[in-house]
């Protein structure tokens, strides 16, 4: 299953993404609700009302996904069967979506850096069994086809496809085998940065790269430069995490291939070793770091309908256009 936060009737609401359209689950339970008693074979969709906000779906748990399961077969069912005049305003064509990030108001992205050999090698370091990164602010997120805009006084940029691992409830003191238990799910995340800022403010060369990566507000903060999505794909639909090829494409230009058996810490041992020190609330999530290159240089000013892509296997494909704001190309 597919879940997503769109936009319908002028509101952000869940949904749930199908072959055709996306299914607006308040919707959807409320024309089931009006049918009730009328559509031969229908049971209640769920006993409570479907809560507007993803953060607050995935705190429900697994009753949220089994009301979930019921809605899209009933509106599969009844897009075959029924009115579709009555299942319209809830069942947005896909091609026709707006979509937003998949949880809007997370808290944070926890993003782990150095977490494949290859940027090891790249940069130097050694191998740990403990995760280190930074945080992405909510001001960062964009959604699926929301464009991302690189300020004029960049001299350039990177971006990296990455995987997302989405928890679906809190944790707290999570033991390595328990780990997968409390997550719901993945997503495609893009993990930007900028790096104009050294030169301009240090002539220092003493510092290292990494360290001045994640330790960098300017580096690693600016506005829209995490996009996530479209979706998240629920666990039971990836399968394993660790058999999963990873794209980054610019423009429909293929610029990176990685894959997730490249991970040297895989989400049980950082969900076990962060929930040590800090309570992970439902709905964090957590970018697993650049599997092949890390991340994708632009120097030239990318022209007008340039865009980011990230594709990973049985996850979904993560588009963002890119509005470049910078005047010409500078060393």
């Amino acid at each position: 299953m597919k879940l997503c936060t769109f936009v319908n009737r002028g509101q952000d609401r869940i949904g749930v993404v199908d072959e055709k359209y996306v299914f607006d689950l308040c919707g959807v339970q409320a024309l089931a609700e009006k049918l009730k008693g009328k559509w031969p074979g229908l049971s209640r969709i769920m006993d409570e009302p479907f809560p507007e906000r993803m953060i607050d779906f995935l705190e429900m748990g697994e009753k949220a996904l089994d009301g979930a399961r019921r809605a899209v077969e009933f509106a599969r069912t009844y897009s075959e069967q029924g009115d579709m005049k009555l299942l319209a305003p809830s069942a947005v064509p896909i091609d026709e979506v707006v979509w937003r990030t998949p949880i809007p108001n997370n808290a944070a992205v926890w993003c782990i850096g150095g977490n494949s050999p290859n940027t090891q090698r790249v940069h130097g370091t050694e191998p740990t069994d403990y995760p280190f990164g930074f945080l992405k602010p909510t001001t960062g997120l964009r959604g699926h086809m929301e464009p991302v805009e690189v300020p004029e006084f960049y001299n350039w940029y990177r971006w990296t496809p990455e995987l997302g691992v989405v928890l679906g409830r809190k944790a707290r003191n999570v033991p390595f085998k328990e780990a997968m238990d409390y997550v719901i799910g993945f997503t495609c995340c893009n993990d930007m940065a900028s790096q104009f800022h050294y030169g301009q403010y240090t002539d220092r060369d003493d510092v290292h790269y990494l360290d001045r990566m994640i330790a960098s507000y300017h580096g690693k903060a600016a506005d829209g430069f995490m996009p996530i999505g479209p979706w998240i794909t629920t666990k039971d639909e990836v399968g394993d995490c660790y058999d999963l090829n990873i794209y980054g494409r610019e423009s429909g230009l293929h610029r990176d291939r990685g894959h997730t058996c490249a991970l040297v810490l895989g989400p049980e041992q950082i969900i076990n070793v962060l929930s040590r020190y800090m309570a992970l609330p439902a709905g964090t999530i957590i970018s697993l770091g650049a599997m092949h290159i890390d991340g994708l240089h632009i120097y030239d000013v990318v022209p007008e309908g340039g865009y980011m892509e990230v594709d990973i296997d049985r996850v979904g494909v993560l588009r963002n256009p890119i509005i470049d704001r910078r005047p010409h190309y500078r060393d």
